[in-house]
């Protein structure tokens, strides 16, 4: 499928798809030299026309857990590294996203900037995306609608692909939730022990008289 410049690429032992920005020009042009003839037009029979297919469907029974791109900057590395926070929100907001569901997965310098690698994923506690958020996802990068603040420079997005499997684990998605729990146990524990020793130590300030000591006398107060 080739639109705006733009090879999808379907991997069906990985269950992949991939993107390639290339020059559709050049590269119809090389399928004509290798020997690819179009169909006679004295042929009897016409060639079936397949409608386009839409660059950013997300093909019926595919689970989408995660959409990676990888995007360079004109940026140095050292400049670039306190900016990372900043940057993610960005890129968030760029593509309609929550902050939580851009992460960055590898970041290295090159001759001329920064190499980052991104990668969306759905949003808690979903291990899947959905295809119409996937779809706007990858259009929005695809169309490249990711504008930055010139201080990150120029960009550019060289390669993106959908990821089959969750990029999160169950800890991850139910992290918050256990911890919450887990405090939960710790001070209701520690509330129990802090009542339990106060009651204990009430027992043990209780003066103890053995059967048969003296007492003192005390005068009975008159009805």
């Amino acid at each position: 499928i080739i639109v705006r410049n733009t090879l999808v690429m379907y991997d069906r032992e990985h269950a992949k798809v991939g993107f390639w920005k290339t020059n559709c020009s050049d590269l119809w042009a090389r399928l004509h030299d290798s020997g690819v003839s179009p169909s006679s037009p004295d042929s009897d029979s016409s060639p079936d026309v397949s409608p386009m297919v839409n660059p950013y469907h997300i093909a019926p029974g595919s689970k989408v857990g995660s959409i990676i791109f990888y995007m360079s900057l004109n940026v140095k590395y050292y400049k670039l590294e306190p900016h990372i926070t900043e940057l993610t929100q960005l890129i968030a907001l760029e593509l309609n996203v929550d902050s939580s569901q851009v992460n960055l997965l590898d970041f290295t310098a090159e001759a001329n900037g920064s190499l980052t690698i991104w990668s969306i994923t759905p949003p808690k506690p979903a291990e899947y995306m959905s295809k119409a958020a996937a779809s706007n996802i990858i259009a929005r990068i695809a169309e490249d609608e990711i504008h930055l603040p010139k201080f990150f420079g120029k960009r550019r997005i060289s390669n993106w692909y959908i990821e089959s499997n969750p990029n999160r684990t169950w800890w991850q998605n139910y992290m918050t939730v256990v911890t919450i729990f887990i405090l939960l146990l710790v001070f209701g524990f520690s509330g129990f022990v802090t009542w339990w020793l106060r009651r204990y130590k009430r027992h043990i300030d209780i003066a103890y008289r053995p059967v048969g000591s003296a007492a003192p006398e005390q005068e009975l107060q008159p009805l």
